[in-house]
């Protein structure tokens, strides 16, 4: 569709000469946390390694907090990749929760029953959201966190409009995002109802994990088209 287009676009596009001849390189670096030899980043710390001078940063107005369940595997979230450009994007072990979470300043994005479309956000409220919560878990450990008191009266929001580009198999149709998808997305928005400029692209860099391992997959199957695999419609 004409929505995703342009964002496949900005995944192509998205990278840095230098960052992507690191990247070839078979070459890992320590931790500066926990010493663990990684690559590019430290996937059980989300530090970067190695020379990150080549990476971007994002600076947003607002706090997005990721809520992760102890029980999952962390290491399938998208979540990282927008904490290692971001400092304002921060992930949480639940039952751990960022401070000052108040009905007034906050809206917790999961695909619930009550969740009102991102899409219908009066244009007024923008101004008012300090805190964007990402409930990234399965449905059964999502249900304990969105049970939590501290949660209770915190509008739900859902982003419906947007096609998923996310590598990665399901069923649950294209409206179902990665995190990383949905923290992008809300961003953008949130950058486009608070700014009395034109979006500028602000928020893109968010994508740049993303748009890498994105680029490397892609680039496997062109070069290997008799590989079987399942097709997205519209991908």
């Amino acid at each position: 569709t004409e929505g995703t287009r342009w964002l496949l676009e900005l995944l192509w596009t998205l990278k840095d000469p230098k960052f992507e001849a690191m990247a070839l390189a078979d070459e890992k670096h320590k931790c500066p946390k926990c010493g663990k030899a990684s690559k590019l980043f430290c996937e059980r710390c989300v530090v970067r390694v190695g020379d990150d001078s080549h990476v971007p940063s994002v600076s947003l107005p607002l706090e997005i907090a990721v809520v992760q369940h102890s029980s999952e595997n962390k290491n399938k979230s998208t979540s990282a990749y927008a904490s290692l450009v971001c400092s304002d994007c921060n992930i949480y072990t639940f039952p751990v929760l960022p401070q000052g979470i108040e009905a007034s300043n906050t809206v917790v994005l999961f695909p619930a029953s009550d969740a009102v479309p991102l899409t219908n956000i009066p244009p007024s409220s923008w101004t008012t959201i300090k805190h964007a919560i990402l409930i990234d878990s399965t449905w059964i450990t999502a249900n304990q966190i969105l049970s939590d008191q501290r949660l209770r009266g915190v509008p739900r929001i859902v982003i419906s409009n947007e096609q998923t580009t996310f590598w990665r198999y399901h069923n649950l149709g294209e409206t179902c995002l990665s995190t990383l998808e949905c923290i992008y997305h809300f961003a953008r928005q949130h950058t486009i109802h608070t700014t009395a400029m034109p979006y500028q692209g602000q928020a893109d860099a968010l994508c740049f994990y993303y748009a890498y391992y994105y680029r490397k997959l892609q680039r496997q199957y062109l070069l290997q088209p008799e590989r079987e695999f399942l097709h997205k419609k519209n991908y």
